[in-house]
């Protein structure tokens, strides 16, 4: 699958992409007709898509493009089950890409169809459950938190009938993101200690990075910074190893939040425009609007007046050229550029807190599934 994409990815017409797809020049349509005719190539550009979540998700959206396309002819009614299964999990995984380049209510949409593809056949409730973790996902990310403590404990119940021992993993793990979103940062690292010894035992490294990580939050929260500091280098020696480009930033950002106490202001903003730049070049514009926040908040505490309004000069400039949620540009839109200390100081509070609150934050993450 990767002779599929050797098309640069700064082109800026996304079908460019495909153009190798199955050493042809294909586009949408007659991409989503081979994949329709030929179920092991749908399976595998599935595969594919999945794969790209942690590396590259803006190409995972245009893959599971091409997938729905070619299962919107699928239903149960003039299907076999693999073919009904292939057409939940395409949507499935249309949902995970679309959270994971920020269209969250649109992710909301693909779940729906997902869990209605999937539901009704004994033969496919473990995928269901999958789906209902995707959903709980979404729930969590518009501030549902008891909803989504529902659909854990449902499809949780569900792998552990069925010992799917690493997708109940992901149960856990999802909990744990919970409690840290509440600032239960002592009930999260429990939970995030737990499931990072299971995902040791199942030999899991991807989800072990992904926890270390995790944990290095919690310690950064509950100042206990050696143990943060463990917890950030071991993840990003982990996501490195393993190709995960996508979250390096993500520890980047906790190594840069602790050093903040322990370095001069030139240290701190020079790592975190670096960290900024990482977000930019991973396509991730709300996250780096998150890392520019931080540095206004910096020239804040400082009274440095020109280099916060150099700063708010650059958040705008960001956020006229990005793509990004409607939520978030609004909360961004919120940082004037002019007026006295005090109000831009005042405006960089309330868009962090706003990004925070739509769960935008480039904190604890975990991946679709």
């Amino acid at each position: 699958m990767r002779a599929f994409w050797s098309a640069t990815h700064d082109e800026t017409d996304e079908k460019k992409l495909i153009r190798n797809l199955a050493g042809e020049r294909l586009d949408y349509a007659r991409a989503a007709r081979a994949a329709r005719s030929n179920l092991t190539f749908l399976r595998a550009i599935l595969t594919q898509a999945h794969e790209d979540l942690d590396r590259e998700p803006r190409r995972a959206r245009l893959l599971t493009s091409i997938a729905i396309r070619a299962v919107r002819l699928i239903t149960p009614r003039n299907s076999s089950v693999p073919a009904q299964a292939l057409a939940g999990i395409a949507w499935k995984e249309r949902g995970n890409a679309l959270r994971a380049t920020g269209r969250i209510r649109r992710a909301g949409i693909a779940a729906e169809y997902a869990l209605t593809r999937l539901g009704g056949s004994d033969a496919l409730i473990v995928e269901h459950a999958s789906a209902l973790i995707l959903k709980a996902q979404i729930e969590q990310d518009l501030g549902h938190d008891k909803t989504a403590i529902q659909l854990l404990e449902l499809a949780g119940a569900t792998f552990q009938q069925n010992r799917e021992h690493r997708r109940y993993l992901q149960t856990i793990m999802l909990r744990g993101i919970i409690e840290y979103e509440a600032k239960d940062y002592p009930r999260a690292r429990a939970t995030f200690d737990a499931a990072l010894t299971a995902a040791e035992r199942l030999g899991d490294d991807r989800e072990a990075a992904r926890l270390r990580n995790n944990l290095g939050f919690c310690a950064l929260h509950l100042r206990d910074l050696v143990t943060a500091w463990d917890n950030f280098l071991a993840a990003v020696t982990g996501f490195r190893a393993l190709g995960m480009t996508a979250e390096i930033p993500r520890a980047e950002w906790g190594l840069a939040r602790l050093l903040r106490d322990h370095s001069t202001t030139q240290e701190l903003v020079a790592d975190l425009r670096r960290v900024c730049a990482e977000f930019t070049q991973r396509h991730m514009p709300v996250e780096a609007a998150t890392v520019l926040l931080e540095i206004a908040a910096i020239f804040v505490g400082e009274r440095k007046f020109t280099e916060l309004r150099m700063v708010c000069a650059e958040l705008h400039e960001h956020v006229a050229h990005a793509d990004m949620p409607l939520l978030a540009r609004n909360a961004l839109a919120r940082v004037s550029t002019d007026g006295p200390l005090d109000v831009l100081a005042a405006d960089v509070a309330d868009a962090r807190n706003l990004l925070r609150h739509i769960g935008r934050d480039p904190q604890p993450h975990i991946p679709g599934h």
